[in-house]
């Protein structure tokens, strides 16, 4: 996506907000910038493996771990998880796992791929959701760096309607899905629930 947006950018258009001024480095940001900074990998993890953002989203083929270390309840396979995962979303194919630490134990040695929430780089971030971001940043210190309620009810307003606009931008990346059939479906196509539910 190629959007110029660094850390430092963020953080200080994030201050911005808050009324401080613009900032060319961590260190001249004083204790504000040193505290957005400390946040930042956090909030930002948090929030990108939330099921809302499909850029976020990778699939991998994973590694079947030799001899594992854990065997219980039939888990007898364990693969390796990819370093950049931050949450699973799916798997293929679909069996019962369990995860524990950096792997993921299942009752079969077969290929599995999973689909999950992954970290992404600043500047492969769609700007609505870069713009979001500033905004959850500066929601995040609000209470820290002002204690004007209206200051972070309107930020708090704003991060809200920036993280609206941001999935709107996000869901064009996965088409909407019909359900294909269905007991709530027959129930309606036939006017009522009787003889579907006991």
């Amino acid at each position: 996506m190629g959007v110029p947006y660094t850390r430092i950018e963020i953080i200080s258009n994030a201050l911005l907000l808050l009324g401080k001024p613009r900032i060319e480095s961590i260190d001249a940001g004083g204790p504000a910038a040193r505290a957005a900074d400390q946040l930042f990998d956090m909030v930002l993890s948090n929030d990108l493996s939330s099921p809302n953002w499909r850029f976020a989203t990778s699939v991998a083929t994973l590694s079947l771990v030799a001899g594992p270390d854990l065997t219980f309840a039939n888990y007898r396979y364990a693969f390796q998880l990819t370093a950049d995962l931050l949450a699973i979303w799916r798997i293929w194919p679909k069996v019962p796992y369990q995860v524990f630490g950096q792997r993921i134990y299942t009752q079969t040695s077969s290929p599995l791929q999973i689909e999950y929430r992954s970290s992404v780089a600043l500047g492969n971030m769609p700007p609505s959701y870069l713009n979001y971001l500033t905004y959850l940043i500066a929601d995040t210190l609000s209470g820290a760096i002002t204690e004007d309620a209206s200051v972070i009810n309107k930020i708090t307003t704003q991060m809200q309607i920036a993280k609206s606009q941001a999935m709107v931008v996000n869901a064009q990346n996965h088409p909407n899905q019909s359900i294909g059939s269905s007991t709530w479906i027959a129930a309606r196509a036939n006017g009522g629930l009787g003889g579907i539910i006991g």
